[in-house]
């Protein structure tokens, strides 16, 4: 299933305000940089400049809500790993 991109505008001074779901995917924040690669079509490809990978960021990137919940042992995960490739396992 394709989204729809998003329309961005272009400031008389060249400026483009991203929106706050595109600095989110691009893993950016305000005062972040971003690295741009023009491509043989015409196109530009952004990729974020922000800090490397967290836990922090990998457990809050489907919804920048921060997950807690207890740590879970071998068996909890070797049940979650068996329930998950048997799809059994339920999305939140």
């Amino acid at each position: 299933m394709e989204t729809a991109m998003p329309t961005l505008i272009v400031a008389a001074d060249g400026k483009v305000t991203l929106t706050p779901e595109l600095m989110l995917h691009l893993g950016i924040e305000a005062g972040s940089s971003l690295s741009a690669e023009t491509l043989p079509d015409g196109s530009v490809k952004l990729r974020g400049n922000g800090p490397d990978a967290t836990l922090e960021a990998f457990f809050t990137a489907r919804d920048n809500t921060p997950r807690h919940a207890p740590p879970l042992g071998i068996d909890d995960i070797n049940h979650l790993t068996s329930a998950g490739w048997a799809g059994r396992l339920k999305e939140d």
